[in-house]
């Protein structure tokens, strides 16, 4: 079952990962979505 905290987060990654800019921000971002899918 996919829970719906993880359901923000994938859609979340999946708009980030549409934009291949991979600036500071982004890596930052990106971790801490990667550490949310973690969470849930």
């Amino acid at each position: 079952m996919i829970k719906i905290c993880n359901l923000w987060v994938y859609y979340s990654y999946f708009l980030f990962s549409l934009f291949h800019v991979e600036t500071a921000a982004f890596i930052k971002i990106k971790t801490i979505i990667l550490k949310e899918v973690k969470v849930c």
